[in-house]
């Protein structure tokens, strides 16, 4: 096992890297654009990390023998921790995104995913994680930290590293909305105890739930009761391997629900979602995979769901801006040339002041004698 680096990455996403081509309704293309579940995740949580501290956050690139040199530039400007894997006999992901009338996305692969898993990073990454985002079955997730438990116990003994002085990797893991089947949830059960979050938007919780959000809507009489519902079935079933974990159910331009087994519900708006501001969002493909990766870094602060889920929703505005990627200029360390993540997370605090939802989960933890 080599030497650490300076700053070893913390945070890690195991989801897909897919380069896209897009078929606009007006017949327009674009080709080549960077997209992927694990990339967008790790863009929404490197909106939060300038450099040289963006070192922390750490990426497998799967490359096919096609792999388009401009995507390559495109992520060493990110200036994370990069481990490129070369596949001399595969394509590269790619997918077909095909626009038609009032914004209908339809998807197809070109060339399928090239799967990441533990065996995927560096070593020494197993032994500097603390928080790693899945976004796959509930069977894969499962398989995935079992690997990774085997392979951090492997690294360590080999490179004489003391178990105390390796922290405790948490996973944040999104469900594949296929896979959100009512017989799969005894599945869902024994995963969610492996995991320390699980994250599923609202019409995925709905489904493994044997609902649907209008039938659940119509039983309980509002959207944001069913979302409260499905927040408390799943943390009532236990996330986290003493049921301590939580849940956050994304719920697009309502936000997310976030839960633990001993607090309520509480949610936390979208950035973008007043009628003044709906124009700024183009393309809402990523945004859930950008919110889990802002909710890891802000988990990683303190652990609270609260703000988490504020850190989360900044970065999921960010990358409804625009289609593909929130766009970096590395000279000014900017986003999409507005305003900075840290004005745009005052103003969503300032904005859940104005509610009951508290401030954090810890200053609502100190109005119920935990502290």
């Amino acid at each position: 096992i080599q030497p650490f680096r300076v700053m070893p990455p913390i945070l890690l996403s195991c989801g897909s890297l897919i380069i896209d081509d897009i078929h606009w309704e007006d017949g327009s293309r674009q080709t080549d654009v960077l997209g992927g579940a694990g990339v967008f995740a790790i863009y929404g949580a490197r909106i939060w990390l300038a450099p040289p501290q963006s070192q922390q956050i750490g990426y497998t690139v799967q490359r096919g023998f096609d792999f388009v040199p401009e995507v390559q530039h495109e992520l060493d400007r990110l200036a994370i921790s990069l481990h490129n894997q070369d596949h001399p006999d595969l394509h590269t992901p790619r997918g077909l995104n095909t626009f038609s009338a009032d914004d209908h996305r339809d998807f197809e692969y070109i060339h399928p995913v090239i799967r990441i898993f533990p065996r995927d990073f560096p070593p020494e990454w197993l032994l500097s994680a603390q928080i790693v985002h899945l976004i796959c079955s509930a069977a894969r997730a499962h398989e995935i930290v079992d690997e990774w438990h085997t392979l951090q116990a492997k690294y360590a003994a080999q490179g004489n590293v003391s178990c105390q002085d390796i922290p405790h990797t948490m996973f944040m893991w999104e469900p594949l909305p296929w896979d959100c089947l009512p017989e799969k949830w005894d599945e869902f059960k024994e995963t969610m105890k492996m995991v320390d979050i699980v994250s599923p938007n609202h019409e995925e919780a709905a489904a493994v739930l044997g609902t649907s959000m209008d039938k659940l809507e119509a039983e309980l009489g509002s959207i944001s009761s069913a979302l409260a519902y499905l927040a408390e079935q799943f943390v009532q079933a236990g996330v986290g391997q003493h049921e301590q974990g939580c849940v956050a159910v994304r719920a697009g331009k309502r936000g997310a629900v976030v839960r633990r087994k001993d607090t309520p519900s509480w949610c936390v708006p979208a950035y973008w979602q007043t009628p003044p501001d709906l124009h700024r969002i183009k393309d809402v493909t990523g945004a859930g995979n950008a919110f889990c990766g802002g909710f890891c870094y802000g988990y990683l602060q303190n652990r609270d769901i609260i703000e988490a889920a504020l850190y989360g929703s900044v970065s999921a505005g960010f990358t409804v801006e625009q289609v593909g990627v929130p766009r970096l200029d590395p000279c000014e360390e900017k986003w999409n040339n507005g305003p900075p993540a840290a004005d745009r997370l005052i103003e969503l605090q300032t904005r859940i002041a104005a509610t009951d939802i508290p401030a954090s989960e810890s200053i609502w933890r100190s109005t119920q004698g935990d502290d």
